[in-house]
């Protein structure tokens, strides 16, 4: 982790980027107070297998093609 000063990330912007790339991170600080972060992106098929893991949890695995033995009218609850 890496922090550094608004003013020498502008100026060095590259080096900083080159930095986050190999994987490493830049805590951006203006007056002493950090400000943001720069982070290399997460991979998309980790976060994806990921959010399925956590939504296998919530699902019921099921027929969802056959009819169901309730009868259901779409127009019901309106007025």
């Amino acid at each position: 982790m890496l922090t550094v000063n608004i003013s020498d990330l502008r100026i060095n912007l590259k080096k900083y980027l080159s930095a986050v790339g190999t994987g490493g991170s830049v805590h951006i600080v203006s007056h002493g107070k950090e400000i943001a972060r720069l982070v290399p992106p997460a991979p998309h098929s980790r976060d994806a297998k990921k959010r399925m893991r956590d939504l296998r949890r919530h699902c019921i695995i099921g027929d969802v093609i056959s009819p169901l033995e309730e009868s259901w009218n779409a127009l019901s609850d309106r007025p």
